[in-house]
């Protein structure tokens, strides 16, 4: 995995507890959004890098190398919804990697990639923290468009926390980063993008919320299709501009393909499904159409019953250490 693949493996969400909105700017459940792959695919995966893991380290191979791996087999325990094993696994790459000068480039990565993990789960000050650190060495490093990640990333930990003129200001000044030097993962830019979409209607602006929304789809579309995970949070994304903004008869059917999309995928859409049905629900609950967000509501009912069964068959890192 190259260091601008590895940078992109964490795709976090923004939960906001105290509005009645929920704040969705990237995939949650998936390293690769164009990715066919299957669950069980990716617990082979799992033994596959935990395997690879066991034998770098009896070879003796560079702390450097072997903390890149586990920083890789956290990115896959990230993807199968696995925090405790994906946590642990970030945990040991970091203390591999934090005294070696030249891993500097990827233990920047990986403090930021942990940070995220954090958000998705709703740890902000832990999001904070990684975030900062690696924001901090990142500024040793010099690189432009690495820094930006960090801002982005940092504008939407922001806006989990409501501080919307914080995170806008952040998101913008990413994404003239990213735009600037023509950023070849239009990831970080999709979520740049959302976020503002969400940032602007919340800060009463929002034609500018409904274009950053539009330009977030337009891009998702070109970059992995129209079937996959980045449209569908674009998709919501505008859905939400154009609910906030008066377009009533364009925010349903945005958010209604967005949902349809994450169900169609072939690796289960886990959070982010559950997170467009709440946002749905707010619409409909917003609009007085209260047996459809009832609906909505048993709904929500199986899939959070299904996300506290979704790792019932996660591989456990340390039982795979020690065969």
């Amino acid at each position: 995995m190259s260091q601008q693949a590895l940078s992109g493996v964490i795709r976090s969400l923004c939960l906001c507890a105290l509005l009645p909105v929920i704040f969705v700017t990237r995939p949650v459940d998936a390293q690769q959004p164009a990715s066919k792959e299957t669950a069980a695919t990716l617990q082979q995966e799992i033994e596959s890098e935990i395997d690879v893991i066991g034998s770098a380290t009896r070879q003796q191979l560079p702390a450097e190398r072997i903390g890149y791996l586990w920083a890789v087999l956290a990115s896959k325990y990230r993807k199968a919804g696995n925090f405790t094993s994906s946590e642990k696994a970030y945990l040991k790459s970091l203390e591999l990697q934090r005294n070696t000068p030249s891993a500097a480039r990827n233990y920047a990565t990986t403090l930021d990639n942990f940070g995220m993990l954090y958000l998705v789960y709703g740890k902000l000050d832990e999001a904070t923290r990684y975030n900062r650190m690696g924001e901090k060495v990142r500024e040793g490093l010099g690189i432009p468009l690495e820094l930006a990640r960090s801002k982005e990333h940092l504008a939407e930990i922001d806006l989990a926390r409501h501080r919307f003129k914080q995170a806008e200001m952040e998101s913008m000044e990413a994404l003239e980063v990213m735009r600037a030097v023509n950023d070849p993962e239009p990831l970080d830019r999709i979520a740049a993008l959302n976020g503002l979409a969400f940032t602007h209607c919340l800060l009463r602006r929002c034609a500018e919320g409904l274009a950053a929304a539009q330009e977030s789809v337009a891009l998702a579309k070109s970059s992995f299709g129209a079937d996959s995970m980045p449209a569908a949070h674009a998709m919501m994304a505008l859905g939400f501009a154009s609910w906030k903004g008066g377009r009533l008869q364009e925010a349903e059917p945005a958010m209604r393909s967005a949902i349809e999309t994450m169900r169609a995928q072939p690796v289960p859409a886990g959070r982010s499904l559950l997170l467009a049905l709440i946002e749905y629900q707010n619409y409909l609950t917003q609009s007085h159409r209260d047996e459809e967000a009832d609906n909505v509501t048993k709904e929500l009912t199986t899939e959070k019953a299904l996300l506290a069964k979704e790792c019932a068959s996660c591989v456990n890192v340390q039982s795979l250490l020690q065969r």
